[in-house]
């Protein structure tokens, strides 16, 4: 069998291959003592690196680690999946607790296993804790741009374009989404329940203006950001004209440059042609 590697563009990959091996020695790295780890020269690194550096919205609940991403699960722990190139891969560990597990699936976008594992490993998520009874309900029916942590503003916010649409619809009194979401329940004035596919919840923030009104959810690494039809297309009709300005400059300078080496052909052609009559005088 030949031997079969592929780079992968996307960063921070840069071309990186390993395996379930790998990955496991990585995550141990995080469980072991500050003073013994073998990531970081200074032992107070992993302290700092394991601790809160991003919130929800509602200021409180932790969302990333540097870079980790929290999971409530039976408690709050710590990792990172990735699904690229046809896999899944996924650490994840409590730091108290000192226990983890690694994940490598050949199936790119796996939810079954990954969710599956944690309910196993973990205490079942209950989020029955969350629910209150008395709150403002959110009209979330609409087109949300999946952000990703990009620029929503400005010129580099077109790059959201690639990460595809989240379509929120109102079906008999419930709400129903997209890409493996049946339904969105809200369960307080600040949080919801992506009911998956799968059978499994996923616990997402409401994000709001400074008028409360509604804007999106967030996840752990995705902000949802509720669009009009019109911002939506509109902004996919920029995108295009952009790429097709670009395609035309490139054109243009192309014709430019092949127009200054033929005019200088035919200025070299007229030069020699006079040298050969003077030659003959």
């Amino acid at each position: 069998m030949q031997e079969c590697r592929r780079y992968i563009h996307l960063y921070p990959a840069g071309g990186a291959c390993g395996t379930i091996g790998d990955l496991a020695l990585f995550t141990k790295a995080f469980l072991s003592d500050s003073a013994t780890c073998p990531l970081f020269d200074q032992a107070t690194t992993l302290d700092e690196m394991l601790s809160d550096s991003l919130y929800f919205s509602d200021g409180k609940t932790p969302r990333l680690c540097h870079g980790l991403m929290t999971e409530k699960v039976g408690l709050t722990t710590i990792g990172h999946g990735g699904n690229t190139e046809g896999f899944t891969s996924l650490i994840q560990f409590d730091p108290k607790e000192k226990t983890g597990f690694v994940m490598m699936i050949n199936k790119q976008m796996d939810r079954i296993y990954q969710s599956e594992l944690m309910n196993v490993l973990y205490q079942p998520v209950d989020f029955s804790s969350l629910k209150t009874e008395n709150f403002h309900q959110y009209e979330f029916s609409g087109t949300y741009n999946i952000t990703g942590g990009t620029f929503e503003t400005g010129c580099f916010s077109l790059y959201h374009f690639f990460n595809g649409k989240f379509e929120v619809k109102k079906q008999n009194g419930t709400y129903a989404g997209s890409l493996g979401v049946t339904e969105v329940e809200q369960i307080s004035d600040n949080a919801a329940l992506f009911k998956l596919i799968t059978g499994s919840e996923n616990l997402v923030f409401l994000k709001t203006d400074d008028n409360g009104k509604f804007v999106g959810f967030e996840n752990e690494c995705f902000d949802f950001i509720k669009i009009s039809s019109f911002e939506y297309y509109s902004g996919w009709t920029v995108f295009i004209l952009v790429c097709v300005g670009l395609l035309l400059m490139v054109i243009l300078a192309v014709k430019h440059f092949v127009s200054m080496k033929k005019d200088q052909w035919q200025e070299d052609r007229t030069f020699m042609r006079m040298e050969i009559l003077m030659n003959f005088m």
